[in-house]
Order: C-alpha cells, then structure tokens, then sequence
C-alpha cells in the first residue's frame, strides 16, 4: 500500500510504506501507525503498540494520583 500525501503542501511527500517509531526505533509499516492530520506525513510518531503502552501508564498513573488525591480528602474530612 503506497500513500502520497499531500496536507495542504506546496510538495507533496513521496509514497512511502514503512516509518520508524521514535519511541521503540524500529522501522514497521505505516498500517502500525495511526492517523494524525496535523502531522506532515498524516501520521502519529508513535507506533499504535507503543502509543498503548503509554495510554496505559497514563490510566496507572492517573488512577494512583486519584486515589491520593481522594484519601487526602479523606482525611481532612476526619479531622473535622
């Protein structure tokens, strides 16, 4: 599958099938990419494997920062 795009551009980028992820370096195609219309290439520099991996974290992260959030909450009620 070659792809030409074009993004407004006064020089359209040339067919390509594969890119490489700047998070895990290796090359893939551009099937493993998703799509992103504010890029040059229309395309995510992320791969769609590692681009998970870091929604992922961010839940984790974001679900612990909560529960802190909330037992600090918590205990300030108790205080009272």
């Amino acid at each position: 599958m070659q792809t030409l795009i074009f993004l407004d551009s006064p020089y359209p980028l040339p067919p390509m099938n594969t890119k490489i992820c700047v998070k895990c370096k290796q090359e893939k195609s551009i099937l493993e990419f998703h799509k992103n219309s504010r890029s040059s290439d229309g395309l995510h520099s992320y791969c769609k494997e590692c681009n998970k991996a870091q929604a992922l974290a961010h839940i984790r992260a974001e679900k612990a920062r909560k529960a802190l959030l909330r037992a600090a909450r918590k205990a300030a009620n108790n205080v009272e």
